[in-house]
């Protein structure tokens, strides 16, 4: 949320303000946010492979009952926070609401904003 960009307020020229406002988040949609959507996809690469070589290590015998269920514990809390309402994607998707709903009010404003200038 601390990189999500701001509007600034362009007395001069209104309309250019919010079309580079419209820039800015749609390059914070593509690079920040979508970016961080694919590094939890790839943790969440590294968590499953991680669980699938514990349970070969454990059917081997090559870990013990504790060290299996402490490292299956660790494993299985941090898929628990790549699920939707899990801590890593609750911020994806609260940025993503935000995206959405600045996206549509600054449409709006852009086009009412290019409605005015084309007065006749």
């Amino acid at each position: 949320m601390e990189q999500f960009p701001e509007y600034r307020e362009s007395t001069s020229d209104i309309l250019h303000g919010l079309m580079r406002y419209r820039s800015e988040l749609e390059n914070f949609r593509e690079e920040i946010l979508e970016g961080y959507n694919r590094s939890v996809v790839a943790f969440i690469d590294q968590l499953t492979d991680a669980a699938n070589q514990l349970e070969m290590e454990y059917m081997r015998g090559t870990i013990t009952r504790a060290v299996y269920d402490q490292r299956h514990a660790y494993l299985v809390a941090e898929l628990g926070k790549t699920r939707e309402k899990g801590k890593y994607m609750a911020g994806y998707y609260g940025c993503l609401k935000k995206y959405k709903s600045e996206i549509k009010l600054v449409a709006v404003q852009i086009a009412k904003k290019k409605k005015e200038g084309f007065r006749f």
